[in-house]
Parts: C-alpha cells; structure tokens; sequence
C-alpha cells in the first residue's frame, strides 16, 4: 500500500510541502496494492494516540481531510475503510476508539475523512480541535475478509495552529537543509588545522 501526495499549493507552500510530504512504502496484498493519495495542504507532524498511549506520525489539516484511493494496477474496484476516533476518556488515563463510519469506497473517487454532518457538529462545539486529547484513524482494508489493513493518522487543529505548525515546520526543513553545508565547512577547517606532518631525523 502507498500513500501519495497531490498538491494545489502555491509556489512557496509547494517548497514546504515537498520537503515534508510522507514517502512511505507498504506491503502490498494480493495482486495489487491500493494507493492513498492525500489531496490539499497539510503538514506532517505528530499526535498523541490515546488508545496506544503512544506518538503517532500523523497528517495535520486545518479542515476535513481529503484523499482518494486508487488501485496500483486497476484491478481492484473498491476498498473497505474505518475512520475512528481515539480519545481520552473524560477523568481517566486511558483512550477509547469510537468509530464514526465504515464504508466501501470505489476506487479513484475523492473522499473526506470524516462526514460532513460529524465535522460540523464537532467543529461547532469545539471538540473537532482538541488536538491534544483525540486524533483521527483512517484504517484501509487490503482484503474482503478485514483480516488485514494499514492504519494512517490524522490530526485537525485551528487556522492558527496550522500556521504555527507551517512555520516550525518551514524552520525545520530550513535547518535540515543548512545541515550538509555546515559539515562540509567542519571537515574543511578540520582539514586546514591540521598539524603538519613531522620528520625524524
């Protein structure tokens, strides 16, 4: 399974987005493989899972994820998908999963995570943003007998924190860049310094 990126970003957005689009490789099932390809402008950073209790790598959007499936080898015509909700449970230090819509998509439509109806709803009374306490878990079934899937995160936060987290993102990426020039001029002071060979007489 493979996850994709389509872009409809701005120039400078496209620079950031490039160097923070996930380039991930999963194992395919049967015959083909089933490709997920996120649509529109996201960042990719980090949630908390509460029903693991761990730190997910995640996809931030600022609005209703979008995204289409799409078949490797166009043999396959639909896939089986999840979307569920992982939230602590109010007074206690532990996580629930919630389902929120199980469904057969066909391949190559456009897509949101979550319905329209939830988001509103969830947007309207503010619990759409607890980016802390809840994320977003899209699960693919490879194969009829939902016997085996692969899991994908998502996170949704407020115009303003989706432009913080473009930023630190940007800065990031800014010094994973400067990163190789920095050791270049390391090695070449190095190099310079060094002491000069001695002879013995």
């Amino acid at each position: 399974m493979h996850l994709f990126h389509k872009s409809r970003m701005a120039a400078g957005i496209l620079f950031l987005s490039a160097l923070f689009l996930p380039n991930l490789s999963f194992s395919s099932y049967a015959a083909s493989e089933i490709q997920v390809v996120l649509e529109g402008n996201y960042v990719e950073g980090k949630v908390n899972d509460p029903v693991t209790k761990s730190t997910r790598t995640a996809y931030i959007y600022n609005g209703n994820p979008e995204l289409t499936l799409r078949s490797g080898d166009g043999a396959i015509s639909s896939a089986e998908l999840i979307t569920y909700s992982n939230e602590y449970v109010e007074g206690a230090d532990c996580g629930v999963r919630n389902r929120i819509v199980k469904k057969s998509v066909p391949l190559n439509t456009d897509i949101k995570l979550l319905p329209e109806e939830y988001f509103q709803t969830a947007q309207g009374n503010g619990s759409l943003y607890d980016f802390a306490n809840r994320c977003f878990v899209l699960r693919v079934y490879r194969d009829s007998g939902d016997s085996s899937y692969e899991d994908y995160y998502f996170g949704i936060v407020d115009g303003n924190m989706y432009q913080e987290m473009q930023k630190n993102a940007a800065e990031r990426a800014a010094e994973k860049a400067a990163l190789p020039s920095i050791r270049r001029k390391i090695c070449t002071c190095r190099s310079s310094t060094a002491r000069p060979r001695k002879t013995i007489a």
